[in-house]
């Protein structure tokens, strides 16, 4: 991955797996070593949405943003994809989508899809427990973007490392680490 937008998802992702990632005697109270999970797992690539998006709200390069900005982040991705209206996901034009784009690689096109179908509903149900906490619906809408499309984005991620294809993956000390505790401690939401 490359862009602004690529390098944000990247340290974004970094972030929530260096929080998740523990050790082969996996103690979920103490995570291992901080590692890259696209030097673990192979994605997709460069993403020209993300780029685009990252643009849009002013992301620069190497500098993560704040939890708002990544939510509004989030939200242009799946919406500019059209894999989202916002509230929830079009499942079919995410398969015709990541079918048509990596036509020739189907691990990481099969990985990703049953990724997003088991975060869609996830956070659908996360975003109605923050709407049925107190004052939810008043916190919810003083934000720019609704939090939905990072949980879905954040999760999504998290399962595609979890369940990483054989063909993606680099078996290293540090990545089975990470993916042990991921596996054994981590809630995608």
């Amino acid at each position: 991955m490359s862009g602004k937008g690529a390098h944000v998802t990247v340290a974004v992702l970094i972030v929530v797996i260096a929080t998740l990632t523990k050790s082969q005697d996996i103690n979920c109270n103490q995570p291992p070593p901080m590692v890259d999970p696209h030097t673990c797992c192979q994605d997709g690539g460069r993403d020209e949405v993300a780029d685009v998006c990252a643009e849009k709200w002013g992301i620069k390069e190497n500098t993560p943003p704040d939890m708002e900005t990544a939510a509004c982040l989030a939200d242009c991705i799946l919406k500019e994809t059209s894999f989202s209206d916002g509230t929830k996901l079009n499942n079919q034009q995410i398969r015709l989508h990541l079918r048509g784009k990596f036509s020739n690689d189907t691990d990481y096109t099969d990985a990703m899809i049953a990724s997003f179908e088991r975060c869609g509903p996830a956070a659908a149900h996360k975003m109605e427990e923050l709407r049925k906490m107190p004052f939810g619906e008043t916190m919810l809408a003083r934000n720019k973007c609704t939090p939905y499309a990072g949980l879905v984005l954040g999760c999504t991620y998290m399962e595609y490392f979890k369940n990483c294809p054989a063909s993606k993956w680099t078996s290293s000390r540090e990545c089975n680490m990470a993916k042990e505790y991921v596996k054994k401690c981590a809630n995608p939401l």
